[in-house]
């Protein structure tokens, strides 16, 4: 049992070349599962389309039928262990907190530009943000999220690839305006980059910036 190849494959002879049976009965002598690795997927750009049977992901410059590019809701990133996928289209002159509304205390803030470009959490920024301001639930859809600075800085340094993929498929490009994140930099300030330059800062959220949501895939 020392060795546990040459006890698979008298496992296997035993079994009579039952892979099957050999695997549950190793399972069974060794004591635990052997788990299989998961495939990991390759950094890029997919069209995440939403299929009968679920969200697919396909590598960029797959020639895609005209059901799958009706199927396609956005544009996928993979990159340094980091996936999002990109809405399609985007929504002008939003104000993350309506006028003279008080946001809401976090337990956090992000202050610090190095600290905030390491964010990701975008589900969560946003579910407090519509706290504050429920209509940005009904403008972002459910499922959809405000991208956290890091990930609106990844769009930013991948624009002209995922625009070329948004091309493919009818989606609107992205532009040199300035787009929100969901960063906090404090209770009635938010980061956003202005895609021209990538310049990064942050302003009061009562002003109204681009969104482009971003989705989990």
């Amino acid at each position: 049992m020392e060795n546990n190849k040459d006890l698979r494959y008298a496992l296997l002879q035993a079994t009579r070349y039952d892979v099957d049976h050999a695997k549950k009965c190793y399972d069974f002598v060794v004591g635990e599962k052997q788990v299989e690795p998961t495939a990991k997927r390759p950094d890029g750009i997919y069209y995440i389309l939403n299929t009968p049977e679920g969200r697919v992901a396909k590598e960029y410059r797959t020639q895609l039928s005209d059901t799958e590019r009706e199927q396609c809701i956005g544009i996928g990133v993979q990159r340094r262990g980091v996936s999002f996928c990109v809405a399609l289209y985007e929504h002008d002159d939003v104000e993350l907190l309506p006028d003279n509304k008080k946001a809401g205390k976090r337990a956090r803030y992000l202050s610090r530009e190095y600290d905030a470009i390491h964010d990701y959490n975008s589900e969560v920024n946003t579910s407090l943000l519509i706290e504050d301001n429920p209509a940005l639930g009904e403008i972002v859809g459910d499922g959809w999220y405000i991208p956290a600075l890091g990930v609106l800085e990844e769009i930013a340094w991948l624009r002209d690839e995922i625009n070329q993929a948004l091309k493919e498929v009818d989606g609107d490009p992205l532009t040199d305006k300035v787009y929100w994140s969901s960063t906090d930099y404090s209770a009635n300030y938010a980061w956003f980059v202005l895609f021209s330059n990538g310049y990064t800062s942050s302003y009061i959220k009562y002003y109204g910036y681009a969104v482009r949501a971003v989705a989990a895939f």
